[in-house]
C-alpha cells in the first residue's frame, strides 16, 4: 500500500514539472509614480514583466467603457510599434520594465490604466486627477449689465477634487462662502450704481494655491449728484484768472455735460469729461474771469436713463469767515488758554490775531499769529488775578479781514487757602462769583 501511494505522488511530481516546463508561469504588474497627480503636473507608469517569453509590450487607458492601446513597443528592441498616443520605451539596464510617461495631465487622464504582453494583463490603476477649475458667475459672464433697483444673485459653480471651500467677494468685504461646496451665491437687494464694480469668486482647496476669477458688475443709474467727492459746488476766483468748474456725478452709461451760464444761457464750450466706473465728472474753463462770469452756471446732466439739471455757482475770492465758538478752555488767576474754530478761509490762506484789554484800557496783541493749519489753541498770560479782560479774535487773509468775535474774561482771585471750593457760574449778573465768562459776537 505504501509503495502504491509512493507511485502515485511520483507520477503526479512528474506531471507537474512537465507542465512547468510546457508553459512557463509568468507574472505582469502595473505602477504609478503616484495614485493623485495634480492637473498639468506628470505622470509616469512603470510595467514589469517576469518569467514570461514576451514579444508586444502595450499600454491601455479606459476611454468610454472600453480600454485603447496608447503605446506598443517590442519587449526585446524597445522600438516602438505604430503611432503612439504618449511615449513609452524600455527602461536602460533593466530588460523586463517599460515605462509610459504623460508629461502635463488632463482630466482625461483621470482613469483606470493597465498593461499587458504575451496575454497577461496586469491589474487596474486608477489615475486621480486632482485639480480646481471653476466658471459661471451671474449665468457664466465676465461682464454683466443690470438696471438700478434690480435683485441680483451672483453664482460661483466650481469644478474640483477634491471639493473646494469658495467665497464670493466685493472689494472691501465677502458675500458669500461656503465649504466643501461646488457652489456659492451671494445675492444684492435693489442694487443701485454704487454696487458696480469687480467681484471676485476665490476657490481653494488640498491642492492648497487659490484660483480667482473676477467679474464686472455694472449698474444702469440715471445721474444724480455725488455727495462723496471733496469741495461742493461753489467756485471762488480773482478777475483776469483762469478758473476750472466741475461736478461730480453718479452716472452710467457715461453722461454728457452741457454748461449754460444761467443769466443769459450762454454756453461754455472749453469742457470736459472723466469717467471711473460709475463716476464722472465734468468741468468747464473760464480762462480770463471777468465780472460778469460771478454767477450761476446751470449744468444738463444727461444719459440713456435720465436728465439731471444742477447748478455751479462762481463768486469772486473774499476775506475769511468770522472764526467760530471761541471760549475758554481753562482759566488761572494769571493765565487764560482760549481755543475756537476756523470758518471758510475765503478762497486763500488764511490766519488769526487775538488782541485782548483790561476795561477802559488799550488792545494789546498777542505776539503769536496761528495759521488754518495750526492747532487753534493760544494761551495769554501775565495777567491780573481777580480783573476783567475783553478778548477779540479775527480771521485774515490777502483779500481781507473777517469781523471779530469776543468774549469777555474775568479771571479769579488768588486763593491762600488750598482746600477753599471754587464755584463757576455763567449769566449775564451773579452776586458771588468767582469765575465769569460772557461770550458775544461783535
Amino acid at each position: 500500500m505504501k509503495v502504491m501511494t509512493r507511485t502515485v505522488l511520483l507520477q503526479v511530481l512528474l506531471f507537474v514539472t512537465c507542465l512547468r516546463f510546457l508553459v512557463r508561469c509568468g507574472s505582469i504588474t502595473l505602477d504609478t509614480s503616484a495614485n493623485d497627480v495634480f492637473l498639468g503636473h506628470p505622470v509616469t507608469f512603470t510595467c514589469r514583466v517576469s518569467d514570461a517569453d514576451m514579444g508586444l509590450v502595450t499600454f491601455m487607458m479606459q476611454e468610454g467603457g472600453t480600454y485603447a492601446v496608447v503605446c506598443r513597443l517590442m519587449a526585446t528592441t524597445g522600438n516602438i510599434v505604430g503611432t503612439p498616443t504618449y511615449p513609452c520605451s524600455r527602461v536602460e539596464e533593466q530588460q523586463h520594465v517599460f515605462s509610459l510617461t504623460i508629461g502635463s495631465t488632463s482630466l482625461k487622464h483621470g482613469t483606470a490604466w493597465m498593461c499587458q504582453a504575451e496575454g497577461m494583463k496586469s491589474s487596474i490603476v486608477h489615475l486621480d486627477i486632482q485639480y480646481i477649475q471653476y466658471f459661471g458667475v451671474t449665468s457664466g459672464s465676465r461682464s454683466v449689465t443690470v438696471t438700478e433697483h434690480d435683485n441680483v444673485t451672483m453664482q460661483c459653480n466650481t469644478n474640483s477634487s477634491p471639493v473646494s471651500t469658495i467665497e464670493i467677494l466685493d472689494e472691501t468685504s465677502s458675500l458669500g462662502s461656503g465649504t466643501n461646496s461646488s457652489t456659492v451665491e451671494a445675492r444684492i437687494e435693489d442694487v443701485d450704481c454704487r454696487h458696480a464694480g469687480p467681484y471676485t469668486c476665490s476657490a481653494r482647496n488640498l491642492i492648497g494655491q487659490a484660483v480667482e476669477r473676477n467679474i464686472s458688475l455694472q449698474v444702469k443709474c440715471s445721474p444724480r449728484p455725488d455727495e462723496s467727492t471733496e469741495g461742493g459746488r461753489v467756485f471762488r476766483s480773482a478777475l483776469n484768472r483762469s478758473i476750472t468748474l466741475s461736478l461730480a456725478v453718479i452716472a452710467f452709461p457715461e453722461p454728457t455735460f452741457s454748461w449754460n451760464k444761467t443769466s443769459g444761457g450762454q454756453p461754455l464750450t472749453n469742457t470736459n469729461v472723466t469717467t471711473e466706473g460709475f463716476r464722472a465728472t465734468g468741468s468747464a474753463t473760464i480762462s480770463d474771469v471777468k465780472e460778469e462770469d460771478f454767477q450761476n452756471y446751470t449744468v444738463t446732466v444727461a444719459n440713456t436713463e435720465g436728465t439731471r439739471m444742477l447748478n455751479v455757482m462762481l463768486i469772486p475770492l473774499s476775506q475769511p469767515d468770522t472764526p467760530r465758538n471761541l471760549h475758554v478752555s481753562s482759566i488761572t488767576p494769571g493765565s487764560v488758554t482760549l481755543t475756537w474754530e476756523k470758518g471758510y478761509n475765503g478762497g486763500a490762506r488764511q490766519s488769526f490775531t487775538i488782541q485782548y484789554r483790561r476795561d477802559g484800557g488799550h488792545w494789546t496783541t498777542h505776539n503769536t499769529m496761528l495759521s488754518e493749519d495750526d492747532d487753534l489753541r493760544l494761551e495769554l498770560g501775565d495777567l491780573e488775578a481777580d480783573t476783567k479782560y475783553t478778548v477779540r479774535l479775527l480771521a485774515f487773509n490777502q483779500h481781507g479781514s473777517s469781523d471779530y468775535t469776543s468774549i469777555s474774561v474775568t479771571t479769579p482771585p488768588h486763593v491762600s487757602d488750598s482746600s477753599s471750593t471754587v464755584v463757576v457760574a455763567r449769566g449775564t449778573t451773579c452776586a458771588a462769583v468767582v469765575v465769569f465768562v460772557i461770550i458775544t459776537t461783535l
